[in-house]
């Protein structure tokens, strides 16, 4: 999708589903309060939906209309010109009165009722997508509320991979969109780790001629490296509020990602007895709730390159916006479009007429010939200069 927005109706889609997936998660807990609350979210999906068919048929709808004249008011209105009908009302008015009951009376559902309710949402949803908007439900991309253009590229791949019932490369994709967002270089723990790695050269100086201690002394380096990289791998979400049972489950069932210079994804260990569909579906849910959370934490600490930092404008549509370039297996970060302002990397270096740029403040590359440049006084930093690229993909509901 690159740099494509999407229209606000099919926003509203998108969140509905969103908020779908949320409740789904919230029925499946065991305390009660928490049936109460999906159900809530259950009827807040549902009503997004009518409101979205509302606007695209024209049916006028006041702010003070019951949930159930919805029905009557979107198929009797002209615009409905096909006279198409919205499906489940009877079971749609029932998870209402349960919403009711547990918002105004403290009323909990039971269990049995909980999983009904979001059996006939699931249904009415797929149903309405289908109907009025020509969509199908499991296919609309939950990965386009994600503001980073590779965790969103490998979280699209993951969803279309669950929807083929592949769940291995589901779940692997998800681990690479993890890594991805967690390797960042100007957003993640870059001040966190060791301040510079230990040769063998310098332990010498340390045990002498010893050659015994010295290799010793170089094994215990390295696994206090391993160590430390595993300890900043659990820190990271902790920094971003993720929920550290998840993370644990979600480590759990994916395998380690090892990316290359180029980002060429290897993977290590793994559990193929945990590529189930539940789990599969779980791994899409955390990463896509993951990146959310990091987008709205992520903090930036300028450093003494940000003055080095220049733009420059793209003078053609489609401007490939790549990874690394190598000479295979390159990798497509996104489409840029012309006028886009971008910036350069710290440095004036490039690779065979590829140049340095800043992608989700990490770094890319655009052909030289596909820009011009920007001259532009003052240093960089969190609201100076032109938004970094990406920034126009995170979804608002003001147009919607």
């Amino acid at each position: 999708m690159g740099n494509q927005i999407v229209e606000p109706l099919k926003k509203r889609l998108i969140y509905a589903k969103y908020i779908f997936s949320q409740a789904s998660e919230m029925l499946t807990r065991s305390l009660p309060l928490w049936h109460g609350l999906g159900i809530s979210l259950l009827q807040d999906s549902v009503e997004l939906v009518l409101r979205a068919i509302a606007q695209k048929v024209k049916a006028r709808i006041g702010g003070n209309i019951t949930f159930a004249e919805y029905w009557d008011k979107i198929e009797r209105v002209s615009g409905n010109k096909e006279s198409k009908m919205i499906p489940y009302k009877t079971e749609m008015q029932e998870l209402n009165r349960a919403r009711v009951g547990f918002k105004h009376y403290g009323i909990l559902p039971a269990s049995d009722d909980a999983d009904r309710f979001r059996t006939y949402t699931r249904d009415f949803l797929v149903n309405t997508y289908r109907t009025f908007f020509d969509e199908e439900f499991d296919v609309l991309s939950l990965a386009e509320l994600v503001r980073h253009c590779r965790a969103r590229n490998h979280i699209r791949h993951a969803e279309q991979a669950l929807v083929s019932d592949d769940f291995a490369t589901c779940i692997e994709e998800t681990a690479v969109a993890f890594t991805v967002l967690s390797l960042n270089r100007r957003a993640g723990l870059e001040h966190l780790r060791l301040p510079q790695r230990i040769e063998t050269h310098d332990l010498g100086k340390l045990v002498g001629a010893d050659i015994e201690a010295e290799r010793a002394l170089d094994n215990f380096i390295r696994a206090l490296e391993e160590h430390f990289d595993t300890l900043s791998s659990w820190i990271l979400p902790q920094l971003h509020g993720i929920n550290m049972a998840e993370y644990a489950r979600f480590r759990a069932v994916t395998p380690g990602v090892s990316l290359s210079v180029a980002h060429t994804c290897y993977f290590w260990g793994g559990n193929e007895a945990a590529y189930t569909k539940e789990n599969a579906e779980f791994c899409v849910r955390f990463v896509i709730d993951s990146a959310l959370q990091i987008d709205r934490t992520r903090f930036y600490i300028p450093s003494g390159f940000d003055s080095r930092t220049r733009k420059v404008r793209v003078i053609k549509d489609g401007a490939e916006i790549i990874l690394c370039p190598v000479p295979n297996d390159v990798e497509l970060i996104r489409l840029a479009g012309k006028g886009e302002v971008l910036e350069r990397y710290y440095g004036n270096r490039e690779r065979e007429g590829w140049i340095e740029i800043f992608q989700d403040d990490d770094l890319a590359y655009i052909k030289g010939s596909d820009v011009e440049s920007i001259f532009s006084s003052g240093g960089r930093g969190p609201g100076n200069g032109a938004p970094r690229a990406g920034s126009d993909l995170r979804l608002d509901i003001s147009d919607a």
